[in-house]
């Protein structure tokens, strides 16, 4: 009876582990992405969705938290990420050949203080 509990958990988890099995980014994160993918991921209004936005803003407070701790630097707490967002869909439709974390890693140290 034990086995057939387990073999059953087993195979249910690798059902429910197939979800969002489309996206690289939740593999990998956003800095893993091109710009074109960015570009790609935008609805009609130019912007990203409500979940792709709330994703990649966490992804880029923890690359802000990251590089803060590696250069020994403060970022001011109220930075607006949703301008950090708009500056890298900017900058990022000038070289959509470019990786989202390089237009991060360049905004990071020319424009955050």
């Amino acid at each position: 009876m034990k086995k057939v509990f387990i073999i059953s958990l087993v195979f249910i988890s690798f059902l429910s582990s197939t979800s969002f099995g489309g996206k690289k980014y939740t593999y990998y994160g956003w800095g893993a992405l091109s710009c074109a993918d960015l570009l790609k991921s935008r609805t009609d209004s130019g912007m990203l969705n409500f979940l792709d936005n709330f994703e990649l803003s966490s992804w880029i407070q923890g690359y802000v938290s990251a590089m803060n701790v590696s250069k020994k630097k403060t970022i001011d707490e109220n930075t607006d990420f949703d301008g950090v967002i708009l500056e890298i869909i900017k900058r990022c439709e000038k070289e959509p050949m470019n990786e989202i974390s390089d237009e991060l890693d360049w905004i990071y140290k020319n424009k955050m203080k």
